[in-house]
């Protein structure tokens, strides 16, 4: 479970997107894949989540490599958004604005997200401090794509 380090977003979707993006990341480094210890130790130095557990509903281990099942790319890692803005607010850490849409042609805003991380000897170089909603619109990312 998310511990106080991360506020939640979407608590449906975190299962989904911290793992996706931890698996992404991995592979834009370069390596062939990642197995689940080192996923556990990622989301840890990451997120701030201590003991995380595999969702089998959107991912499997397949030859000690950890996947996203069909099912799972389409549960909000596909959301739409565009960084907004960013700020180094100090010598370790950064603000970025995200908006969020709920369309794919990036015209109706669903809401902005200010991240703050922390740059140091972590997993790529930061760490999430903190995720919280700045602007909330009403509508669901992606809402008119469904």
């Amino acid at each position: 479970s998310l511990d106080n380090s991360t506020p939640l977003l979407y608590e449906e979707r975190f299962d989904v997107c911290a793992p996706y993006f931890i698996i992404q990341m991995e592979s834009y480094f370069g390596n062939a894949g990642i197995n689940e210890e080192t996923l556990k130790q990622r989301m840890e130095d990451f997120f701030g989540i201590e003991d995380y557990i595999l969702n089998d509903e959107y991912f499997e281990t397949s030859d000690g490599v950890c996947k996203i099942k069909s099912n799972g790319s389409t549960i909000g890692v596909s959301a739409v958004c565009r960084i907004t803005d960013i700020r180094e607010t100090s010598d370790t850490t950064v603000e970025i604005d995200v908006s969020f849409f709920a369309d794919k042609a990036t015209l109706c805003l669903s809401h902005k997200v200010r991240y703050t991380f922390e740059k140091g000897d972590f997993a790529y170089g930061y760490r999430l401090l903190n995720a919280k909603v700045t602007e909330q619109y009403g509508f669901d990312p992606m809402w008119f794509n469904n």
